[in-house]
C-alpha cells in the first residue's frame, strides 16, 4: 500500500492515530460538531470564571466588616 504524506500505510493506522471513542453524543455526534460543542463549553467555563472574579474583585473592594456583596 502506498504511503500517505503523513505516513500512515494503512485504514487500521488511521484509527490508531484518531482513536476510536464514541462521540456521538457530543454535539452532533460529527468531529465539527463535537468540536464546536466543546468550544461552547469552554467558553461558556470562561464566562463564568470572568464572572466570578469580578465577584471576588468587588468583595474584596467593600470596607473592612461589610458582609454585603
Amino acid at each position: 500500500m502506498e504511503r500517505s504524506k503523513n505516513g500512515l500505510t494503512d485504514l487500521g493506522a488511521l484509527i490508531t492515530k484518531i482513536g476510536n471513542k464514541d462521540i456521538s453524543s457530543i454535539g452532533d455526534g460529527t468531529v465539527t460538531g463535537a468540536i464546536t460543542d466543546l468550544d461552547k463549553r469552554n467558553t461558556k467555563n470562561t464566562s463564568d470564571i470572568d464572572v466570578e472574579r469580578k465577584r471576588i474583585d468587588n468583595i474584596a473592594k467593600l470596607p473592612e466588616g461589610s458582609t454585603a456583596g
